[in-house]
């Protein structure tokens, strides 16, 4: 028996039209600097979020996503406003271990 429970790490690959966008960590997703702003002012009324707010910000942001994941349209459409990554067309999910 280990002493340390491991890690499951999600990765996400977003893609348009076959081209990959984006492939990494799902944690790790690029949101655009305009949409940590504007959801910064939104949640804590800070239009100069310190690191603190940012990441605040981005854990809530990721985790509307995973609430988006069974309306695929929104989802989508999310993902593709949120990341500014253009046009996002299909999403997939792995899993790896640490």
């Amino acid at each position: 028996m280990s002493l340390f429970k491991k890690k499951t790490i999600l990765y996400a690959r977003l893609e348009s039209n076959g081209s990959v966008l984006y492939s990494g960590r799902w944690n790790d997703l690029p949101l655009t600097e305009e949409v940590i702003l504007k959801k910064s002012v939104e949640f804590f009324d800070d239009s100069d979020p310190c690191y603190i707010h940012r990441n605040a910000v981005r854990v809530r942001l990721i985790s509307e996503l995973e609430g988006m994941k069974s309306e695929k349209d929104r989802f989508l459409e999310a993902l593709s406003e949120w990341t500014g990554l253009g046009t996002v067309d299909a999403c997939e999910f792995t899993q790896a271990m640490k």
